[in-house]
């Protein structure tokens, strides 16, 4: 199937946060932008974490005051999951966990 897909779309803010994947790619790719005319920014790729495709990321729910976002992190199809935070009320996102 030669189509984009968009996963886990999240409004925080004035930000858009969502994972997107072209079918070229075996990982999605997280993305941000500032609002719908915003241009889009990649924030995290999962191969980052993984040079043979098998890590996968989840967004979990923001924080009550728009200010953090976690993610989890799963290796290799495991159970078990890394939790990692973006401090997304800086100028630029940063990953503070």
């Amino acid at each position: 199937n030669n189509y984009t897909r968009y996963l886990e779309v999240i409004t925080v803010g004035d930000y858009i946060i969502y994972q997107k994947n072209d079918w070229t790619k075996n990982q999605n790719i997280l993305y941000y932008q500032k609002r719908i005319e915003g241009k889009e920014e990649i924030l995290i790729i999962d191969n980052e974490y993984s040079n043979d495709g098998t890590v996968s990321i989840k967004l979990l729910k923001p924080s009550e005051d728009k200010k953090y976002i976690p993610f989890a992190i799963s290796e290799s199809g495991s159970d078990w999951k890394i939790i990692k935070i973006i401090n997304i009320a800086s100028t630029r996102f940063k990953i503070i966990f």
